[in-house]
This record gives C-alpha cells, structure tokens and sequence, in this order.
C-alpha cells in the first residue's frame, strides 16, 4: 500500500541542510568506545539467543564470544615539502593548515590580469576580498596586481553571464564571481561558461563566507590556495620514489535523480614531483563504453606526459574508486586489457609496468585501538594486511585520514593487477603518500589525492557542466 510506505536514506536536501546533519551525526558518529559496545552488545545479544545459535548451527556457522584481536603497523610520518626548500612533518594531527598558508607554495602563478564580479549589495564585501587578496598573496609567494572590479545590478543569472561575456578576453587570467548566495541553476551557467564556451580559470564564492571580518584572512588564504590550484601552481609534495612513474585515478559519476549516463573522470600525474596533473572525462552508460573511454583516456595521458618529459612512464600506478566487490571481476578481465591494449597504441614496443588497485570507502570493517581501558581511533597511517583480509585476495586496510568526531573507517585497497617490482610494503607506503596531496585540504584524506581528483572532476562535469571541458584547462586543476 503505497500510503505506507516510506523512502529510506537522505536526500540531497537533507544531506544539504546543516541543521539536519547534525542532529543525524549525534546518532550516526560514535566515538570508538561507544561503537565496539554496541558491537559487543550485539554479539552477545546473538549468542544469547536460542534461535539465532539454532539457525546459525545450521548453516555451520558461529559468532565468537569478542571482537578479532589484531595486530597493526603504523607508517612513519611524512615530510611535507613547501616553496623555498621549506618543509614540515606531518604529524600525527595529520594537518598543515598553518605552513600552507604560512610558508610558500610550492609552485606559484602570480596575476596580473584578473576580473571579480559581485551585486552592488556586495560591492562591500567584495573590496574587502580583493584588499585581502593583496595583502595574503605575497607572504605566500603570489604577486597579484589589482583586479578589474565590476559590478551588476541584480543577481540574475543572464547579468552575470552577459558581464562576464562583456569583459573576456585574451589577456584575462582568472574571473572571481560573489554569488549572494547558493544557487545550482546560477553556479552552472557560470561554469559551463567558463570550462567550455570561453574557458578560462574561474572561481566562485558565496558572499556570506566573506563577510566575517575576524574570518576574512584565514578564508582569503584558502581561496589563494585553490586558485593557484586553477592556474596551474603546486602547493606542496612528498617525497616519491620514482622518477619516471605516472600515477593515475579514476572515479565515476552518477546522476540519481535523472539516470542519465554516468560521467567518469580520470586524473594522470604528469611529473616526477607528482603535482601537476592532466585531466579528462568520458561519458559512459555501460560496462563497454567504460573500458573504451579508459583505453583513450589513457593513451591521451600517455601522449602529453612524453610532451611533457620527452618520455613515457616506465611504471603506471592506477587507483580505481567506485568499484565494489561485484565489479571486481570486470576490473580484472576487461579495464586491464584495455589499459595493456593503450600501451600498444603508444608503440608495439612499449610495454611499461603497471599496478591497477581498487579503492572501496563503503566497507563495515572498523578497527579499534585499544588505550587506556577503552578503545580510540588507530593513528593515520596504520595498515592492516593479515587476518581480517581476504584469503583470495591481494588486500590491505589502511587508515589514512584523522577523525575528531566518530568512528573512523579504514579504506580497503585491493590490488587487481600488477606487473611493478614494488612489493605489498611499497605499495602501501605508495598509497599513504598519495593521500597527501590533495590540494583541497591542507591535510591527509581517505582516498590517493587521483581518486579525489578524478571524484571532483566527474562531479563537477556530472552536476554543472554536462559536457567535456575545454582541453585548454585539462592540465591544470580547473575542477577543484
């Protein structure tokens, strides 16, 4: 009877409502001690019961008294490296806002030539953005010189876009637009503008961010951040050890709503460094579509990397996000085949090493550290590769991230395909590094920073654009 029946899960206005998720985290982020009570409660609640032991018994089965007792390893610390030969630990916090904003970055790209476009209602608060802007842009190593601002009358979408067509041209490098506040319908126009019909760099900022003095520098300094992301700069590396690998990243998009065709998007490093990055998506609508929109991506990626380095890659990392275990298979049987068929393309000689690892996020295992009587989060960088992994399979858990509120959740990697000499300490010492580089966050993510890449770019194209970004902005991080 329909008028029972309810819809399960959160909405996109749900998940969008921060009242609401917060009110659903007190429920849904546990500490550690809370959650292997709860674990432990339904253990014994099963052993307890007669009929569950019954038809357990039945299917040869039986539920031990405890949780596993496990051992685990912790990865070192790394080093983060910064402009100037400036560097910093990253400590077990697992965060380094402070010497990003503080040191230089890595790899800078001053403006010269750039445009803001607000209301006349935020006329105000955009002077106030551009005035720190050129106060925090040189302690960071940028040279900016002073924008063209511009203001419109009214927040409807056709002002933006007509002052924006208006006042492009060749020589700007950067269009800065203040929305009064969130709009879809407005935040894609103004994107598909400028990612496909007149690409150029583009950042958006909701007026309200930016009207709190005594939070104007900290939030100025991050925005500073993401657009030299956008123009192309580096904010910092790890050290790699490898001097002539690419390492990839895939993730794909789905529109839930219209079920339209999911939109993959696949990231390539394009130097030893691993800070500069080449881009491209592909539409799909099945498992074909998929492996042929990989074996181009690849060899595309493949083609600017030697543009770039007068090379190929010896070694090709790939770390694929969005595969579970019944998927697993076609990961295996047809994305490798298809990526080794890319290599061919490139030259009938050219046979590079390759690693193909999985990335799952939705998994239920949890590991608890105990402490003091009770239980706490394991540290970034602990890793589990025995004992709760699969006897089939060639697997680890690792803890990349630091969580403050809840239970964190390892990810689980599992290694598909590979033909490299690293061994399973390398790879996953590999991995780790990968979680520090993603530029959004001055600290260590869940996912290799090409996942997360690869995630924003299928987003992005998925939900604003719905079409293939201009190639002009493909080796820069435009997505972010």
């Amino acid at each position: 009877v329909p008028e029972l029946c309810y819809m399960t899960g959160l909405t996109d206005e749900m998940r969008s409502d921060f009242k609401v998720m917060k009110d659903i985290a007190v429920y849904t982020r546990v500490n550690p001690n809370q959650r292997h009570m709860n674990l432990q409660n339904f253990i014994n609640n099963i052993r307890e019961s007669p009929a569950c032991v019954r038809l357990l018994d039945e299917w040869g089965l039986m539920v031990p008294e405890n949780t596993v007792d496990i051992s685990l390893r912790t990865l070192p610390p790394e080093t983060i490296h910064f402009g100037k030969l400036q560097s910093e630990s990253a400590t077990p916090n697992a965060d380094w806002s402070r010497p990003a904003t503080s040191k230089h970055m890595l790899e800078t790209v001053d403006i010269y030539n750039w445009l803001v476009v607000a209301t006349q209602r935020d006329s105000r608060n955009a002077g106030n953005f551009v005035e720190m802007m050129l106060r925090v842009c040189p302690q960071m190593g940028v040279r900016v010189a002073d924008p063209t601002l511009q203001t419109i009358p009214n927040d409807k979408t056709e002002t933006y876009l007509k002052c924006l067509k208006d006042r492009m041209n060749p020589d700007l490098e950067l269009v800065v637009v203040i929305f009064p506040s969130a709009r879809d319908d407005r935040y894609s126009a103004i994107k598909k503008l400028c990612c496909v019909d007149r690409p150029i760099p583009s950042q958006v900022i909701n007026s309200r961010t930016i009207s709190k003095p005594d939070k104007l520098r900290s939030i100025v300094q991050k925005i500073a951040l993401q657009i030299n992301c956008k123009l192309g700069g580096a904010l910092w590396a790890v050290r790699i050890p490898y001097n002539n690998a690419m390492i990839c990243g895939i993730d794909t998009y789905h529109d839930t709503k219209t079920r339209a065709q999911s939109v993959a998007g696949f990231v390539a490093s394009m130097n030893s460094a691993v800070t500069r990055w080449h881009s491209q998506i592909f539409i799909q609508s099945s498992d074909r579509e998929m492996v042929d929109g990989l074996r181009s991506a690849l060899v595309t990626a493949l083609q600017k990397y030697s543009e770039i380095n007068d090379r190929h890659p010896e070694v090709i990392i790939i770390y694929r996000d969005g595969v579970g275990d019944g998927q697993l298979a076609v990961c295996k049987d047809h994305e490798v085949q298809a990526l080794e068929k890319a290599f061919f393309s490139v030259g009938p000689d050219y046979k590079p090493l390759m690693a193909f690892i999985v990335c799952q996020k939705r998994i239920n295992t949890r590991i608890f550290l105990p402490k003091h009587g009770g239980f706490e989060n394991p540290l970034p960088g602990s890793i589990v590769d025995h004992t709760i992994t699969r006897r089939y399979l060639y697997d680890f858990f690792l803890v990349s991230q630091l969580v403050r509120q809840g239970t964190v959740t390892p990810t689980h990697y599992i290694v598909v395909h590979n033909t490299t000499t690293m061994d399973p300490d390398k790879i996953q010492r590999l991995t780790y590094k990968m979680c520090h580089l993603y530029y959004n966050w001055p600290g260590i993510i869940r996912v290799p920073a090409p996942c997360q890449y690869a995630h924003k770019l299928a987003h992005l194209v998925g939900c604003s654009i719905k079409e293939h970004p201009d190639p002009s902005l493909c080796n820069k991080l435009f997505f972010l």
